[in-house]
This record gives C-alpha cells, structure tokens and sequence, in this order.
C-alpha cells in the first residue's frame, strides 16, 4: 500500500543527453515552478532537471543519467515532498555497522532488530541502507550501500548519496579501525543538514553510572558500582558473595564476567562462544584470569543482584523508548528476555528467548490484567524520568534501548532499576519532516511456547521489585544472583 506521498521512482529512457524528469500533474502543482526547470534532492545529493508531465498517478519518471547523478536504484518507492522548486525524494536513511554484522548479512543471517528495519523500511517508504568503513568514497560523494531489494526478495549492493539521517550502530572497532571510525563519525557529523537519531553510538558504562550517581532520585536503584582495579575487586569481594565485571564499551554481553566468592576460593564465569567456567583458587590468580579476559580495557565492577528468574534462567526486560513525531517520549515496546538455563547473560547471541510482555507475564508468569499493566506503568514512569536526565546530561537522542531487570529480593519500598541504554530501533520524530506514517521497526516476534511451566507456588505477582541503571546492551547474571 502506497501512501498519499509515495511514488515509485523509475528511469527515463528518453536518449537525450538533458536530465529531465516527468511528474503526475497532482504533484507538479504543488511545486510552484518559476521556468520549466525543478531542483531535484535524495540525501546529500542534488540535480536540476527539465519538467515534462506524465499521464500516471504514482510514478515518477528521472532521465537515466539524472537517478545514476543522484544515486538512486530505478524503482524505488519513496516519499516525495514537494516545496517551491524542489522535489525531495527520501528520506535517505545510512545505517553505519561493523563489516562481520554486514558479512553476516549478505551471507544470509538476518537479526531479528534488522528484519523489524526492512519491514519498517517497507511501510514507511524510506531508502535504508548499511555501510561499513570501506564502503564510504569522499571523492565521489557516494556510499556503497547494502540495501533490502523488495522486488527481488534479497539484498543487494548500490552506490547511494550521502544521507538524510545518520543511524550508527557500529562498534567493536580496535586500532587503526577505531581512529579510522572516529574520523569518519567526525566528517558526518559535519554534513549540512545530515540528522543522527543519537547524539552518541554508545555509553561507557562507568561515565554513564557517574552522571547518573549525581541525582538523588535515581541513585537509590544502582547497583554499587566501582571502577575496576585490585583494590576495588578485593573490596567488593568481601562485601558481595556475587559480582560482575564489565568492560565500559563492550556490549551484547561481551566483557561480561560474573564472579561468585566460594567457600574456598572463586568461580569466574564469562562467554565467547560458549559459556566457560572456572574455578579460582587465590585472588591474584582470579586477577590474572580477569586481565586475561578483559585485557587493557577500562572495565567497572559492580555488585551482583539477585534477579527473578524462570525455570533456572534469569529473566530481564528490554524496553524501546522512542520520540514520536512531535518530539515526546513513549514505550513502543517491553520485550522479555529469558536467557538460556546456567546463563549468567541474557544476550540473544547466547540463545535466549524473547517474548512479549503481557503473553509472558499473565500466561507464563501468572499476572493477572490488572497486575500486568501496573507493572508496566511503573516501568514507564520509570523510563521517563531515566531518559529526562540522559538528555540533560548527555544531549538529545531519539530513541534508546534500556535494560531492566526484577529483583526478586528487594525490601518493598525500593525498587532497584538497573539501566542499559542502546540504540534499537529508528523513530518517527525524524521523518516528520516529511509528513510521513509512523516508521516504527517495533521489535515484534510470536511468543516463544514456555518449555515449562512455572513451579507451583512461583507466582511473582507482587513480589518483583524494577531493578537497576547500567549502559549500552547490559547483560544479565546468572540464577539467583543476576547483573545487567
């Protein structure tokens, strides 16, 4: 379905040499020309083309050369919006990852939060595309993007202009890669007119516990949190049976290490490919062990919490905050995340599950109705106030991802709410613009059938506590003693 705005951009074979374009009459009425000539913009780009009028309703017909000067694949349907003598097409939407999520892509692999961006790309009638490093050519003013081809159901490569809007969601770069990433963030940014969803990619988890630490109202549901070094691991060892470090930038449950004080000794816990368990006799050797993990990143230590969990598996929410076209904060989704049994992560690279909040809470977890939704109207009250003091602390953002977990300990009175900030999914607030529908790629999956139900008695209702504030894609812990 088409809306009052889309039109399906085709080439114009027409042999000559001038860039012409060929407009339904409806549309080129509201253009307002002086002359017969039209300032044509997609992205960064821009062309001035002679006007004809064709006879369709929906189509928009560029001369050859003028979609290859714009860099726009023929038979796109896209917004136009058509002011004084210009017709913008769009919006052009560039989504910067790193080269293995897009190797990963092109492979075949598709994660879930990309399958809800292509198909909010197809309802909304945007160009999306994604682009590594190599892929930006500043000589020709041309990106090489990888874009979701509808009518050929597969993705495909095309050399696109610069965008409208900038979404990064690129990270884990080291080295040469890391300056070469700064620099190109810097050149962007510094593009006329070219809007980010975020005012940063990412937290480090210590700055952002910092900020956060400032205000009285929200301190209380922190976690303790210090900067990780000898003397801090030793100190929190002896105050917490269990404990987490996390490096600052690592995310998706990367540098995540849970550690839990024994009776003789230590068991350190972290993942890469699969879940690896240790046991640590002495804390130089737990120090050792954790250097080894971690190496010279700046990482926090944090005290464990002990989360609710689901048949053995903790159990943590993942709310998507976002602007909406005039510029207010709402919940567009609670997804639930239920990590894989012995997990000390809920990371969806670990294999666990997602569900959605009401399917999870009143079939699986035994909420009525009414308990449901008083617990997600405290998780959005909650958010609110979260997202208010990130904007005054760190600038505007779009939209934000953030982790809460329930802990199942906490004294009544005091919740604990234990936040993650990541970039999820893309907000309407920047599409206004162009008076366009909602593009909202809300996370949506079919609930997960539960592999069995809760024990007798094990009903939560009532007895969860909102837990905790850490950034970026904040892991949970493990079975009875759980971190985000």
């Amino acid at each position: 379905m088409m809306t009052g705005n889309c039109f399906i951009v085709k080439s114009l074979a027409d042999g000559s040499s001038t860039i012409t374009v060929s407009l339904p009459e409806a549309l080129l009425s509201r253009g307002q020309l002086k002359g017969n000539t039209l300032r044509i913009k997609a992205g960064q780009s821009e062309i001035t083309a002679l006007v004809r009028i064709n006879q369709t309703q929906r189509e928009i017909h560029i001369s050859e050369q003028g979609l290859i000067r714009l860099g726009l694949p023929s038979g796109l349907k896209l917004q136009a919006v058509m002011s004084p003598g210009c017709l913008r097409l769009g919006p052009v939407i560039g989504i910067f990852v790193g080269r293995g999520y897009l190797n990963n892509i092109r492979e075949g692999g598709s994660h879930f939060r990309l399958l809800g961006l292509v198909e909010g790309n197809r309802r909304a009638h945007t160009l999306l595309y994604l682009f590594t490093l190599r892929d930006v050519n500043w000589q020709r003013g041309r990106i090489t993007g990888t874009y979701y081809n509808y009518e050929e159901n597969r993705w495909a490569k095309h050399p696109f202009p610069f965008p409208d809007i900038l979404y990064d969601r690129a990270g884990g770069f080291s080295g040469e890669a890391e300056k070469n990433a700064r620099r190109l963030r810097q050149r962007l940014q510094g593009i006329p007119g070219l809007k980010t969803i975020n005012c940063q990619h990412y937290f480090d988890k210590w700055v952002l516990h910092q900020a956060l630490h400032k205000h009285g109202d929200v301190r209380e549901y922190l976690p303790k949190t210090l900067i990780y070094d000898r003397q801090n691991l030793e100190h929190m060892l002896r105050d917490y049976k269990v404990i987490y470090i996390k490096t600052c930038t690592g995310s998706n449950g990367r540098g995540v290490i849970r550690v839990a004080r024994e009776t003789i000794g230590y068991t350190l816990t972290f993942f890469t490919q699969t879940q690896i368990e240790k046991k640590i006799v002495s804390l130089s050797h737990l120090e050792e062990e954790i250097r080894k993990i971690i190496g010279r990143s700046r990482a926090i230590v944090q005290q464990g919490l002990d989360l609710v969990s689901h048949n053995g598996a903790i159990v943590d929410l993942r709310p998507l905050y976002q602007k909406n076209g005039q510029g207010e904060w709402q919940v567009t989704a609670i997804p639930v995340r239920v990590g894989v049994r012995g997990a000390h992560i809920t990371s969806t690279r670990t294999g666990s599950r997602v569900y959605d909040f009401p399917y999870f809470f009143e079939v699986l977890a035994g909420y009525s109705k009414e308990q449901s939704q008083a617990l997600q109207d405290r998780i959005k009250g909650l958010l609110h106030r979260i997202v208010t003091l990130l904007e005054e602390e760190f600038g505007p953002f779009g939209e934000l991802g953030i982790d809460l977990a329930l802990d199942k300990d906490a004294k009544p009175g005091k919740d604990t709410v234990a936040l993650g900030c990541g970039e999820e999914t893309f907000i309407e607030a920047f599409l206004a613009p162009w008076n366009m529908p909602s593009f909202w790629p809300v996370l949506k999956r079919r609930p997960f059938p539960a592999t069995s139900p809760l024990p007798a008695g094990s009903r939560w209702a009532g007895d969860e506590k909102v837990l905790s504030l850490t950034p970026a894609v904040c892991p949970a812990a493990a079975p009875g003693q759980g971190q985000r």
